[in-house]
């Protein structure tokens, strides 16, 4: 009877600590998970957003190349621009004649990562890139 009483509270014990770990959605989220997306239309006259997540401490730097597979070589960095005041928010235009060159080149965005990264690959600084969208479409 002793052993029966024991191995219930046991067994209760379990269950609430697995229902209060369910319960905790951020419970084994890392505070510094760092990421960069950017979105909108790939086009000569339009856009992008890119919004990063995370403890940056640099301004955005956009980035093209004919393939989105090419090497981290092949990337060229086309403009560098300040994160929107309040936010970690950047805006790109694909207005200027310089962007006429990169049509039907794909796009994508990066900030830098200094300090403790050790997720990342140590201490020090650290690249992190958006996903790419494009090819950059002329105007209509």
């Amino acid at each position: 009877m002793k052993n029966t009483i024991k191995v219930l509270g046991f067994i209760a014990l379990v269950l609430i600590i697995g229902v209060s770990f369910s319960a905790c959605d951020n419970l084994f989220k890392d505070d510094n998970t760092l990421e960069i997306t950017i979105s909108g239309t790939p086009k000569v006259g339009k856009k992008l957003t890119a919004k990063s997540t995370g403890k940056f401490e640099s301004d955005y730097e956009w980035w093209v190349a004919s393939s989105p597979s090419s090497e981290e070589a092949a990337w060229t960095i086309i403009g560098q621009r300040d994160y929107l005041s309040g936010t970690d928010d950047c805006e790109f235009n694909l207005l200027d004649e310089s962007n006429l060159f990169h049509i039907g080149f794909y796009i994508r965005a990066s900030r830098i990562a200094q300090g403790s990264v050790e997720k990342y690959g140590g201490n020090g600084m650290y690249r992190f890139y958006s996903n790419y969208i494009g090819p950059i479409q002329p105007t209509d």
